[in-house]
């Protein structure tokens, strides 16, 4: 397996446990570009939050 996969696996499960109390870390990860697309996962967790008006610049 390539590095891209275990990152997009770990971001898959981060996703699904992602809360309140992780957000920020996560927010920073989604949006640290050496991770690439590998972030796709925890973007799309971060939907969850959409009531709390995050934007990412």
């Amino acid at each position: 397996m390539s590095n891209y996969t275990y990152k997009w696996a770990i971001g898959n499960s981060l996703s699904l446990i992602l809360d309140k109390s992780s957000l920020n870390d996560l927010l920073e990860i989604a949006t640290d570009k050496k991770h690439g697309t590998a972030r796709q996962m925890i973007v799309d967790g971060l939907d969850k939050f959409k009531d709390l008006n995050i934007y990412i610049l």
